[in-house]
């Protein structure tokens, strides 16, 4: 049959045109491949010393990674002889039709992008993200991964974070607070509370920012007033300085046969620091 001669023609002339086209693709591919992890392992190897090197180089990596290789696709293809002008217009309708389906994916990858950007979330952070407490081990575009003090390894979606509580920005204020019983002197206790404050920044200038602040009366119940000792310290130090601050309160109102009760500590007092 005359016409199934000349498709056969056809097909044996495709196929002499791609296997002579066949080497110059693999050997975009492979060189393609070569650049993508010599280019993504410099760009991490220069961000990686960078105050945010922890939260940007693997980022970054990525998308060195991702961009060269799609180059690389984009120019075998071209040597294969696929227009590449259809292949893309394509992909463009292929994209609007999966974006319609994925807005949650892309609400991850804006929310990622901005965390990013300011500034809000970087690797090492003690964070809280709603109820989940712990450490910053990985700050994605799509998930941020948090270590909590249990050992769990939460993966969070960007998108989903809506408040952001970081320990590690500027300061944080060490609190303790204790109940008095009406029978003990208050005044006699806030001054012993205000001694251990002040003892403990001459102790530690380094640690401590500001003058500690005694604040009474806070609480009042049938049988107990409560007494608050607060003092603004370098972030993520809270936790030891509360802990220090409890026995040494102890000890001090023991001195003094002050009775008290310990109260609960808010703000995330009495809460040990997550562990990396």
């Amino acid at each position: 049959m005359p016409w199934l001669e000349a498709l056969w023609r056809e097909l044996q002339a495709d196929a002499v045109a791609l296997g002579e086209r066949l080497p110059g693709a693999l050997l975009i591919a492979v060189v393609g491949w070569v650049l993508s992890r010599i280019l993504s392992s410099g760009a991490y190897a220069v961000i990686q010393p960078h105050p945010q090197g922890a939260t940007l180089a693997p980022l970054l990596r990525s998308v060195v990674r991702v961009v060269v290789l799609a180059a690389t696709a984009v120019m075998a293809l071209d040597q294969l002889g696929v227009p590449i002008a259809t292949v893309l217009a394509g992909a463009g309708i292929v994209g609007l039709a999966v974006g319609f389906g994925a807005q949650t994916l892309v609400k991850d990858l804006i929310s990622g992008f901005f965390h990013i950007l300011h500034g809000v979330l970087a690797v090492g952070d003690v964070v809280q993200l709603g109820d989940v407490n712990g450490v910053i081990e990985e700050v994605g575009l799509r998930v941020t991964k948090v270590r909590a003090f249990s050992g769990q390894l939460w993966y969070i979606p960007n998108g989903s974070i809506d408040r952001v509580g970081n320990f590690n920005r500027g300061w944080c204020r060490a609190v303790v607070e204790v109940s008095v019983p009406h029978e003990q002197d208050v005044r006699r206790a806030m001054r012993v509370l205000a001694e251990v404050g002040e003892a403990f920044r001459r102790e530690h200038p380094q640690v401590v920012l500001d003058a500690p602040e005694v604040d009474g009366a806070l609480g009042l119940t049938a049988t107990n007033v409560t007494v608050r000792l607060g003092i603004k310290v370098s972030a993520q130090r809270h936790w030891s300085v509360e802990q220090e601050l409890r026995l040494r309160a102890k000890d001090a109102l023991a001195h003094e046969r002050i009775a008290y009760h310990p109260e609960h500590q808010p703000g995330g007092g009495g809460t040990p620091a997550p562990r990396a």
